[in-house]
């Protein structure tokens, strides 16, 4: 379902599809840990619902296991929506130092709002 769509739905079938995606993807994630498009896809679902712990445990497991600007951005986003600055800043710090696949000056930009 694309994110446009869950304008024209009930609530009921949005936790459904929350339920569901986060159901799978999950399980795919008992199964292959390491799973790197699994692991952003729960913690985008979770920042999507705004959720913004949940979604960080989800993303730093993926910083962890591959070290870019984008994974660190990532979780730059979850920290700035609950509102934990100094973390934020921290991540966008060691994002700074990573190989850069395009994420590079929107950390900049955290780091310094």
């Amino acid at each position: 379902m694309e994110r446009t769509e869950l304008n024209n739905v009930s609530q009921s079938e949005v936790e459904k599809y929350f339920t569901e995606a986060s159901r799978e993807l999950t399980c795919l994630l008992m199964s292959s840990p390491e799973n790197k498009e699994a692991l952003r896809h729960l913690g985008g679902l979770y920042y999507d619902f705004e959720e913004w712990d949940t979604a960080l445990i989800w993303w730093k497991q993926l910083a962890a296991l591959g070290q870019n600007t984008y994974y660190y951005w990532l979780c730059a986003l979850a920290l700035d929506q609950d509102g934990k600055i100094d973390e934020r800043n921290e991540y966008c710090r060691r994002g700074l130092l990573c190989e850069d696949n395009g994420r590079r000056e929107e950390l900049k930009f955290l780091l310094v709002k």
